[in-house]
């Protein structure tokens, strides 16, 4: 069941290029930077843009290694970036977040490359890579 919910967004943008990879609404983004350029947290804010956007989007946020997931680029997003009022489900075993308007993102590792093309391209919405090197 697809819910509406009125929530303040936490995140904001801390620089310009931060804002505009957000913002961006072209088929292809990237946001490159030093350490501590904010990727991790735009790239965050950017697949919770899509999946708000659209409902019942189907996201993939995934990282070179799955096992790292849970320290960085999940952690941004649940702690910094989606207000908890949005979220109807998490999965923790697969990675998945429901949310309230029927969105999904899978947090995935770019070391499982067979459960990735299991996935097929159908019905994907957005594909977004943190730390692919």
């Amino acid at each position: 069941m697809v819910t509406e919910t009125k929530v303040e967004l936490v995140w904001n943008p801390i620089n310009q290029p931060q804002d505009g990879f957000v913002a961006d609404k072209g088929s292809r983004s990237i946001f490159s930077g030093a350490f501590g350029a904010g990727k991790t947290i735009a790239l965050c804010a950017k697949g919770l843009k899509l999946s708000l956007d659209y409902p019942k989007n189907y996201g993939l946020i995934c990282r070179k290694v799955r096992a790292t997931l849970g320290q960085t680029t999940l952690k941004t997003f649940l702690e910094l970036v989606c207000p908890r009022e949005l979220i109807a489900n998490y999965n923790k075993s697969e990675g998945l977040i429901t949310l309230t308007n029927g969105s999904q993102i899978l947090f995935g590792g770019l070391d499982d490359p067979l459960k990735l093309g299991s996935m097929g391209a159908g019905g994907i919405g957005f594909v977004a890579i943190d730390e692919a090197i």
